[in-house]
């Protein structure tokens, strides 16, 4: 039986791939523009790696790279990585089961009026992502700030 490589997909700004393929643990296969997406210029990165994911994020956070990365491990959860208006790193993990509710419970749903509709809504708000909105701008203010701080 075949060996299946693990393929991470990571998703950056435009301006800071060439940052993230610094990162000399990763392979890189393909890169896919996804045009502008809440005024940021994106770009999803296929990377074919063997590499350990923690290593990954922690790449991505040391370096002040807002992104969202998946891969096909077996959890399926969904890494986001943004910086706030104040230059504050964050993270957030959708996670596999966030993501996927059951039919059964949709079915169940549906039998009352109004709450399939309710449910539906709150879900979808609850695993939007994060918002790409200023993220380069952020990030310089990050990096500013640390800049002045002395790290």
């Amino acid at each position: 039986m075949p060996v299946r490589e693990k393929v991470m997909l990571i998703t950056v700004p435009l301006s800071l791939v060439p940052l993230v393929k610094q990162n000399p643990h990763l392979q890189f296969a393909q890169e896919t523009p996804l045009g502008i997406v809440e005024g940021t210029c994106l770009v999803k990165l296929t990377v074919l790696s063997r590499v350990d994911y923690s290593r990954t994020m922690h790449y991505l956070r040391e370096h002040c790279i807002p992104a969202t990365v998946a891969s096909n491990k077996e959890t399926g959860d969904i890494h986001h990585i943004r910086i706030d208006s104040n230059g504050h790193i964050w993270n957030h993990t959708t996670q596999h089961e966030e993501l996927h509710v059951p039919f059964t419970k949709l079915i169940e749903l549906s039998e009352s009026p109004g709450q399939l509709d309710a449910f539906v809504a709150a879900h979808k708000a609850a695993i939007k992502d994060p918002s790409w909105e200023n993220q380069e701008h952020y990030r310089n203010v990050y990096l500013t700030t640390q800049l002045i701080k002395g790290h």
